[in-house]
């Protein structure tokens, strides 16, 4: 028992050593996080226009009414001209 105690205290890090570990973590979780998060909903589909769908069908197999489609190219064209356009000038700076 008083030797495991004392393996437990060699094993315990340094302050110091416990803040270069925090301090790699931190590097590398920002090296490979993104810096944005974009969530984007789907359009339109069958569900949202005839509630009763969702008793007879399951959520992934209701398509995308006319709207949601139209819905949907708006939103990937708002991403790219907006979005993504803004991050790549983000990064050549």
């Amino acid at each position: 028992s008083q030797s495991q105690s004392q393996s437990q205290q060699q094993r315990a890090p340094t302050p110091f050593a416990a803040a270069r570990l925090e301090s790699a973590r931190s590097d590398y979780n920002a090296r490979i996080m993104p810096s944005r998060v974009v969530l984007i909903r789907h359009g339109q589909s069958e569900g949202n226009v005839t509630e009763g769908l969702y008793a007879t069908k399951p959520d992934n197999a209701m398509r995308l009414t006319r709207l949601g489609w139209d819905q949907a190219r708006s939103a990937g064209r708002i991403l790219r001209e907006r979005v993504l356009r803004q991050s790549r000038g983000m990064e050549d700076a």
